[in-house]
């Protein structure tokens, strides 16, 4: 499973990083989504915000069953 989360490196904030970070998802010892699956939501939703919400509901269901 390949995950990233560069803010400290870089000095734009990329989607994927943003979705992270509004996620908590941005410990490597603690992966919440790997890095196609943040992609994915973020094609399918059109949006970072949209995405990171989308993602937080999946995520609450992945804890809640």
């Amino acid at each position: 499973m390949a995950w990233t989360y560069n803010v400290a490196t870089t000095s734009a904030w990329g989607d994927r990083d943003t979705v992270r970070l509004w996620l908590g998802d941005t410990t490597s010892g603690d992966q919440q989504f790997a890095d196609s699956e943040v992609d994915q939501y973020l094609t399918l939703e059109g949006s970072v915000e949209a995405a990171a919400a989308a993602a937080a509901v999946g995520l609450a269901a992945k804890y809640a069953r």
